[in-house]
């Protein structure tokens, strides 16, 4: 730990010194922000490619039921 200015702080937050902690914790956060995205954009992808799916599937059933009615 380090003084200054009569506070004290933790060597991961010190960015003075650079230090291997401080490289770690922000390659962790890029990391974890890449991963967040990259399951954000999927989960997105995903939902519209269900909803249209399902949207289509209604048209069907619907265009189906009234064929099935004709003589």
């Amino acid at each position: 730990m380090s003084v200054r200015g009569g506070t004290v702080q933790q060597p991961w937050h010190d960015r003075s010194t650079g230090s291997e902690c401080t490289r770690i914790l922000h390659g962790l956060k890029c990391e974890l922000n890449w991963l967040i995205h990259i399951l954000l954009e999927g989960f997105l992808y995903l939902s519209v490619s269900l909803y249209l799916y399902v949207r289509e599937f209604i048209h069907f059933l619907r265009d189906f039921q009234g064929t099935a009615a004709l003589p």
